[in-house]
């Protein structure tokens, strides 16, 4: 198992990549 610095800078990178991928769904949803 990983050390758990690196899970928790793994688990922030991928939570940033879907925020950005949901708030840019939502941006598009709602202007056209």
């Amino acid at each position: 198992m990983p050390a758990p610095p690196m899970v928790l800078l793994f688990g922030a990178g991928a939570a940033a990549l879907l925020a950005r991928k949901r708030f840019a769904r939502a941006k598009a949803g709602a202007e056209g």
